[in-house]
C-alpha cells in the first residue's frame, strides 16, 4: 500500500526534477516470473526511483544499511521494498549481516518477483561502467539453483544516463535492454563455481554496457559535454516529459566511441575550440540554444506569464527550504551524488507542513472548498518548473536582441565554423 501511494509522489517528484525523460526498449518487460535486473550506479538512488516509479512491476532494490538507523526506519524501507546491504568500508564484521539480505533477495525471486542490483556496488558520478563485484552473479546462480526444474531466472540490463548527475532540470535517457537466461551459465557454475560466477559478471557487465554511454578517459569528459550540447540541439525541443527514444541515446554513443578513438591531438585541439566559444557565449549568458526556436510563441508565453510568475512565487518558499536542507546535509564533496535523490527527498518532507499551512489557510478563508487551495498550489508550482526553460530561453532571446549586430555575425560565424570542423571527426 505505502510502496504503490508513495510511487505515486516519486512520479510528480521525477516530474519536477527532470526536463525530459527519454525511454529505449529493445525487448518487452515480463510481466512475471523471476527477474534479476541489473543497473548502473553514477547516483545515490536516482536510478532506483526512476525505474521503482515508472516500471510496470513492483521491484525490489537495494540501499545501504547505513540508512537502517532506527527501528521506524527499518519498516518504512521494508514497506518500500528497500533491503539493507552492508559495504566493505563499513568493516569485514558487518559484512556478515548481508546474509538475511541475499536470503530475502532470493525469497523475492523465487516467489516469481523482480530484483533490482547495482553490481558495481558504489556510485561514482561518470559515465562509464566500473568494475562488476561477483556477489550479484553468485547470487543469481545459488538462486537458480533452488528454483523449480524448468523454470529460469532471467537478468534484465538497465542503463540509467543522465545528461547531468547534479542539475536540475536535466535529461534522463534510460535504456532497457535485451534479457538474457542465468540458466546459460549453470553448466560452468556446477563444476567451478568460481569460474561460472566470473563468466556471469563479465556477460553482465557487457549487456549493461550496451546501454549506458562510456567515455573512457575522465580528461575527455569535457569535450563530451559539449558534443552532447551541440546533439541536442540537432534532436530538437521536445516538449514532453515522457518520451520514446528516437535515437537520441544512440547518438551519444556513437558520439563517444568517436571520441574515445580519436587522436589525442584533434581532442586538444577541439576543447580548445569548445572552450572559447562556449567561454564567449557565458560571457554573454548566452545558452547554445539561443540559435532555437522557442518551444513556445511569445505570444503564449505573455498569456501565461501571470500563471508562471504566480508559481515561481508560490514555490519560491519550497525551494528555499530545499536549498538550505542541501547546504546543511550535503556538504562534502565526496557526498555529491546525494545531491538529487536528496533534493527530491527534501521536496517531499518540506511539502508535506507547507501543503498542511495552505490547507489551514484555505479551511480559514474558503472552507472546505479551500482544502483544494494546496492542489491548485501544486499546479501552478509545477506550471513555473515546467515553464521555466522556455522563460530562461525567452530572456535569452531579450539579451540575443541588444547585441549589437556585429556581434551577433560574429557569433553566428564562430558557432557554424566550430560545428563544422567538429563534424570532420563526428556525425553532429
Amino acid at each position: 500500500m505505502i510502496y504503490t501511494v508513495l510511487r505515486q509522489f516519486v512520479r510528480l517528484l521525477l516530474f519536477g526534477f527532470f526536463r525530459r525523460m527519454y525511454w529505449r526498449q529493445k525487448q518487452s518487460l515480463p510481466k512475471n516470473g523471476p527477474l534479476l535486473i541489473i543497473v548502473n550506479h553514477s547516483t545515490a538512488f536516482t536510478e532506483m526511483l526512476i525505474l521503482g516509479a515508472f516500471l510496470p512491476r513492483s521491484i525490489y532494490y537495494w540501499a545501504r544499511a547505513s540508512v537502517f538507523t532506527n527501528p521506524w526506519a527499518r519498516w518504512f524501507y521494508r514497506q518500500i521494498h528497500i533491503l539493507p546491504i552492508m559495504r566493505a568500508e563499513e568493516g569485514l564484521r558487518k559484512l556478515d549481516q548481508n546474509a538475511s539480505t541475499m536470503q530475502q533477495s532470493q525469497a523475492y525471486l523465487k516467489e516469481g518477483l523482480a530484483v533490482v542490483i547495482a553490481p558495481e556496488g558504489n556510485c561514482v558520478m561518470e559515465k562509464r561502467l566500473r568494475h562488476f563485484r561477483t556477489g550479484t552473479a553468485r547470487l543469481a546462480l545459488s538462486t537458480l539453483e533452488q528454483l523449480p526444474a524448468g523454470q529460469d531466472l532471467q537478468v534484465l540490463p538497465i542503463g540509467v544516463n543522465f545528461s547531468h548527475h547534479k542539475n536540475w532540470r536535466a535529461e534522463v535517457k534510460i535504456s532497457i535492454g535485451e534479457r538474457f537466461s542465468v540458466r546459460d551459465f549453470d553448466e560452468d557454475y556446477q563444476k567451478d563455481p568460481q569460474r561460472g560466477a566470473k563468466l556471469l559478471t563479465y556477460a553482465m557487465r557487457e549487456a549493461l554496457a550496451k546501454e549506458v554511454i562510456w567515455i573512457e578517459r575522465e580528461e575527455d569528459e569535457e569535450l563530451a559535454e559539449y558534443l552532447y550540447s551541440f546533439a541536442r540541439q540537432g534532436q530538437g525541443q521536445a516538449t514532453g516529459f515522457l518520451q520514446a527514444d528516437a535515437g537520441a541515446l544512440g547518438e551519444d554513443q556513437r558520439l563517444t566511441e568517436q571520441l574515445n578513438a580519436l587522436e589525442e591531438e584533434k581532442k586538444a585541439q577541439h576543447l580548445a575550440a569548445c572552450r572559447d566559444y562556449f567561454g564567449t557565449l557565458a560571457e554573454h549568458k548566452l545558452p547554445l540554444a539561443i540559435f532555437q526556436p522557442n518551444p513556445i510563441s511569445p505570444v503564449l508565453f505573455i498569456l501565461f506569464l501571470p500563471l508562471y510568475l504566480a508559481g515561481w512565487l508560490l514555490s519560491w518558499p519550497l525551494f528555499t527550504a530545499i536549498r538550505a536542507l542541501r547546504a546543511h546535509f550535503i556538504r562534502s564533496p565526496k557526498s555529491q551524488h546525494f545531491w538529487g535523490p536528496m533534493a527530491m527527498a527534501f521536496a517531499l518532507i518540506c511539502w508535506l507542513p507547507y501543503s498542511l499551512i495552505w490547507s489551514i489557510l484555505g479551511l480559514i478563508y474558503f472552507g472546505g472548498l479551500g482544502l483544494l487551495l494546496p492542489v491548485l498550489v501544486l499546479c501552478l508550482s509545477l506550471f513555473y518548473v515546467r515553464m521555466r526553460d522556455a522563460a530562461l530561453l525567452f530572456l535569452a532571446k531579450l539579451r540575443w536582441m541588444k547585441l549589437g549586430a556585429s556581434q551577433k555575425e560574429s557569433l553566428q560565424e564562430r558557432g557554424k565554423s566550430l560545428l563544422q570542423a567538429l563534424r570532420q571527426d563526428f556525425d553532429l
